[in-house]
């Protein structure tokens, strides 16, 4: 039996989707280095990545980075910075930083209608939802 040959096709991706694809990348180096170990440099180093990545639309990355200057990770603790992102991650419909924004911190203790209850992370590890 032989395979049909698929047809082939010259496809450029969007400006969009390509965006999208080098987040994905920051986000992963975010990743690499906020597992290495503890130290201030590869903190920095996650917070350089993770900013990037949020800055690029990935709402994963944006909800961590929230964490990060809640927490002061990497950073001086910041919870303006902390809304921002925070923000922006929910706004595209990411479940954990809808949830985060019902915190007193983000302002409205919890009166932003029929979302779900949420607290922080406290586990220290950057959560890889998609």
């Amino acid at each position: 039996m032989t395979a049909t040959p698929r047809a082939v096709t010259n496809h450029s991706p969007t400006p969009a989707a390509a965006a999208k694809e080098n987040a994905r990348a920051r986000f992963a180096m975010a990743v690499f280095f906020h597992q290495l170990d503890d130290s201030p440099e590869n903190e920095r180093k996650a917070l350089k990545w993770l900013t990037e990545a949020a800055s690029a639309g990935n709402r994963v990355a944006q909800f961590n980075l929230a964490i990060y200057y809640l927490r002061g990770e990497g950073a001086s603790r910041d919870p303006a910075k902390a809304r921002k992102w925070v923000a922006r991650s929910a706004a595209q419909g990411f479940e954990p930083a809808i949830g985060l924004q019902q915190l007193p911190i983000f302002g409205d203790g919890g009166q932003r209608g029929n979302r779900a209850q949420g607290t922080a992370p406290t586990s220290g590890k950057i959560a890889e939802t998609k």
